[in-house]
C-alpha cells in the first residue's frame, strides 16, 4: 500500500487476493472427485497426468500469488489499524493456512518419492 495520511478503508484489503488462488487447486480437486464419483475410469497415461500437471500448476502459482499477498498484507495489517477486521484477518490466516499446507505437501511429496 503507498504512502497516505488518511487510513484506508478495510475493504481496501485484498482478501480476494488472499483467499482465490487457494479455491483453484481445490476446485480441481473437487473436479477430479466428482468425476471418478460418476464412473469415469482414469487413464494414467492420457487425462489423469494431465489432470495432475494442471494441478501441480494452479497450485503453484497460487503458492507464489498467496505467498506474496500474504506478506504484503501481514505488512498492511501491520501498518494500518483501520485494516484489522476480522475478515482481514481471516483471509490472511486462509492464506497462511494454504501456504503451510502446501509447505508441508511438498516435503511429504519428497520424502515418499524418495524413499522409493
Amino acid at each position: 500500500m503507498k504512502f497516505r495520511s488518511i487510513p484506508p478503508d478495510p475493504s481496501e484489503f485484498p482478501r480476494l487476493g488472499l483467499v482465490g488462488p487457494p479455491l483453484v487447486p481445490l476446485a480441481i480437486i473437487g473436479i477430479a472427485w466428482l468425476a471418478e464419483r460418476a464412473g469415469h475410469r482414469w487413464n494414467i497415461h492420457g487425462d489423469a497426468i494431465g489432470m495432475f500437471m494442471v494441478f501441480v500448476v494452479c497450485a503453484g502459482v497460487a503458492f507464489i500469488s498467496s505467498t506474496a499477498l500474504l506478506f504484503s498484507g501481514a505488512l498492511a495489517l501491520r501498518n494500518h489499524r483501520s485494516l484489522r477486521t476480522g475478515a482481514n484477518f481471516a483471509s490472511l490466516g486462509v492464506a497462511a493456512l494454504y501456504v503451510i499446507a502446501a509447505i508441508a505437501g511438498a516435503i511429504y511429496f519428497y520424502t515418499a518419492v524418495n524413499a522409493t
